[in-house]
């Protein structure tokens, strides 16, 4: 009778890898109407194309995308990369971000059991160009993030876009909980939302492989791509 040889090879097949989960919250309120959306929608699918042709990538990658504005919609719940088309977002409405964040904390609740066994450390996105809806909800909505085990730990980009009624570097920072990994950023012309997209490309690779999380100067967007003053 043949044994077969037991491996660390062997037993990390049987485990299998686990994959990087990317969260993307993206403000779709009626100031993100015209250019904004428009170049949101261009190099959102720029994006996931470029990731699609990392062949390194491929079977690694997870994404979800939930959009805010006067309600929420959950449009991808963790989607394989592979299979991934990205979907074209339309705006209305103000910018209830306090929703959006809550949505996001009731997505991962679905998937606990998922996230215990299949994923990495989560990589997650916000991108909006315009403070959220009067009152503190959207702060308390941010304390629950921070106590949430996994969204505690992830990987944090938070953009801010364009001029006009810009959202506050305050905002922006508040998404900050781990200095070492989280990079709060704006670009002032969302013409440069391209940049903004190369940068979250290197940073989802690097999330990916488990190294370092680049800053835009050392991802070479830092003339568009600007750090939050205070970090």
């Amino acid at each position: 009778m043949s044994v077969s040889r037991v491996t660390p090879q062997s037993i990390q097949a049987g485990l299998g890898k686990r994959k990087l989960p990317i969260i993307m919250l993206i403000d779709t309120s009626s100031s993100m109407s015209g250019l904004g959306i428009q170049q949101v929608n261009i190099n959102l699918k720029e994006y996931i194309e470029n990731l699609k042709n990392m062949p390194d990538l491929h079977g690694d990658i997870d994404l979800s995308i939930v959009t805010f504005n006067s309600s929420v919609d959950v449009l991808a719940e963790f989607v394989p990369l592979d299979t991934f088309t990205p979907p074209t977002l339309h705006t209305a409405g103000s910018t209830d971000l306090a929703s959006g964040i809550e949505a996001v904390i009731r997505l991962i609740d679905q998937k606990r059991a998922v996230y215990y066994d299949q994923y990495k450390r989560t990589l997650f996105v916000l991108i909006s160009d315009g403070n959220p809806d009067p009152g503190n909800q959207w702060k308390q909505a941010i304390s629950k993030m921070n106590a949430d085990h996994y969204l505690e730990k992830a990987i944090r980009i938070a953009l801010g876009a364009g001029t006009d009624n810009a959202i506050d570097d305050t905002t922006l920072q508040a998404f900050i909980k781990n200095p070492e990994t989280d990079r709060a950023v704006r670009i002032t012309d969302m013409r440069d939302f391209r940049d903004f997209m190369k940068y979250l490309t290197t940073v989802s690779r690097e999330a990916s492989k488990g190294k370092a999380i680049s800053t835009p100067r050392q991802a070479g967007v830092q003339d568009s791509v600007q750090v939050v003053s205070g970090q």
